[in-house]
This record gives C-alpha cells, sequence and structure tokens, in this order.
C-alpha cells in the first residue's frame, strides 16, 4: 500500500482533514493538541508553553537610544530626530555640491578637520569647501558620504546635545571605479537655538586615506 493512502478504516474526507489540520499551525489543533496563539511579542519554546522573552525588534523592546541600526522615530525625543537629521543633511548637501547649504548648516558652528579650525559665520565653512573639495562639470563631487555607528546624547532641558559616528566616504568617475577613499569618526555638538536645533562643533577624524587625487585639490 502506498504510504500516502488513507487507512482502510478512515474515510477518505476524515483522512484529508486530518492531514489538513496537521499541516496548518494556525488551525486549532496540531497534532491532537490544542493550539493557542501566543500574546504578540512572546515566544513559545518548544515544551508550548510561552517565553517571557520577546521576539526581538517586538512590542515592549527598547532600542538603544542613538544607535543608527535600531533609531526609534516613533518613541525618540524632537532632539534625537533632529540631531539625526542634522548629521544625514550634512553629507546629503556636501554630495550634492551644495557648499553654500553646508555653509548655512554651519553658521554658528566651528568646523575641526586637518587644518586650522574654520568658524562658520561670514561663510567660512562654504570658502574651505570650495578650496578643498573638486566638483565635476555635474556639480557635485561624485562622492556619497555613509555615516553610521551614530550614538547620540541630547539633554533636552539644556538644549545640548553631543554625537559620534562613523563616516566613510565613496567616489566613483568614468575612468575611477568606484571605491571608498577615506574613512573615519565625526564628534558633533548641538545646541538648540529658538526651539531649533543647529550645529554648534563638527571635529572630523579621518583615520583611513585612499586614493583622495581625485576628491582634494593638492
Amino acid at each position: 500500500m502506498c504510504a500516502s493512502a488513507p487507512p482502510p478504516a478512515i474515510s477518505r474526507a476524515a483522512f484529508t482533514r486530518f492531514l489538513r489540520l496537521s499541516r496548518h499551525p494556525e488551525r486549532p489543533f496540531r497534532h491532537g493538541r490544542p493550539r493557542t496563539p501566543a500574546p504578540r511579542g512572546q515566544n513559545r519554546n518548544r515544551s508550548g508553553t510561552q517565553s517571557a522573552h520577546p521576539r526581538r525588534g517586538s512590542a515592549g523592546t527598547a532600542p538603544a537610544p542613538g544607535l543608527s541600526g535600531t533609531f526609534d522615530r516613533v518613541n525618540s525625543t524632537a532632539g534625537e530626530t533632529a540631531v539625526h537629521h542634522l548629521i544625514a543633511r550634512y553629507a546629503e548637501l556636501v554630495d550634492t555640491g551644495d557648499f553654500a547649504g553646508v555653509g548655512a548648516l554651519f553658521a554658528h558652528a566651528r568646523f575641526i578637520g586637518s587644518g586650522e579650525p574654520v568658524e562658520g559665520r561670514d561663510g567660512g565653512v562654504e570658502r574651505m569647501l570650495r578650496d578643498s573639495v573638486i566638483r565635476y562639470e555635474d556639480g557635485t563631487p561624485r562622492t556619497h558620504h555613509v555615516t553610521t555607528n551614530i550614538v547620540a546624547e541630547v539633554d533636552e532641558e539644556a538644549g545640548t546635545a553631543h554625537a559620534r559616528s562613523y563616516v566613510t566616504v565613496y567616489q566613483a568617475l568614468p575612468d575611477f571605479p568606484l571605491q571608498a577613499v577615506a574613512a573615519g569618526r565625526y564628534g558633533d555638538r548641538f545646541e538648540r537655538h529658538d526651539g531649533q536645533w543647529r550645529f554648534a562643533e563638527r571635529r572630523v577624524r579621518i583615520h583611513l586615506v585612499g586614493d583622495v587625487s581625485r576628491h582634494l585639490r593638492a
């Protein structure tokens, strides 16, 4: 007899129902035992009892504040959201070649890189970028800044914040294959003024340098 054929003592309809109930865990019975769904955020172990440990990413788990991989935009404070937006905005402006926009972003801040500190007032940061970064026919430096590992510490009462993050700069041109040309870290300070968060200082520390001949002026 074929293993998949129903036993002689059981009707085909009953056997079909048995198979259907056995193969679908959402049915009220599985392998002859009652099955009740676990409350959301809980697991069942192999014995069928509920586990007290919530599933990763389920309700009841609080992501570590400020970490880019688990940034909770629903439960974050206004300051945390603003800090993440400012960090992302810098990368976007540089990669689109909007150096005037970067200057406005740092209008009340100090930019500290490999050279002398640059004050943002009077367009200092914009001039620094125009003098040091190469832009091409499309008006951009043909770069892609990727900012990760963001850790932000915000004091909402004092209206101040600090953040640290990693940055990797990629570049590609028709005769220059896509590659990472620099990697380092940002150390940022922020302040809230008239209800709006803004940069107060950025420190750039580049630890790994590739071929920047197409990115920076000699």
